[in-house]
């Protein structure tokens, strides 16, 4: 639209809907391990690996990088994308 401001890009967009829909698969298979709604990871080993598991088939099989370290380097890339976006209208509001 004429004159509107966007503060969100194409990259943070992309990013940011990634890390959602990603992290919501984690959080779902955290749900089917515990049987209850948390945003706690599981501490055991035995439940990080299932956890691992449940997520990368919830992901179609995308196994990459263990699930630790990936949800860590997601939820960093998306404060970080945030801090920016938040800065961007912070500005724009001065």
């Amino acid at each position: 639209m004429a004159g509107e401001r966007l503060f969100v890009d194409g990259d943070e967009s992309s990013l940011l809907l990634q890390a959602y829909d990603r992290l919501r698969e984690v959080e779902k298979a955290i749900r089917i391990t515990t049987d209850r709604a948390t945003m706690v990871l599981p501490e055991g080993e035995e439940e990080m690996r299932w956890l691992a598991a449940r997520a990368a088939v919830e992901a179609g099989g995308e196994t990459a990088a263990p699930i630790q370290i990936e949800i860590r380097d997601l939820m960093k890339q998306t404060r970080h994308t945030f801090n920016r976006v938040m800065e961007r209208l912070r500005n724009s509001l001065n």
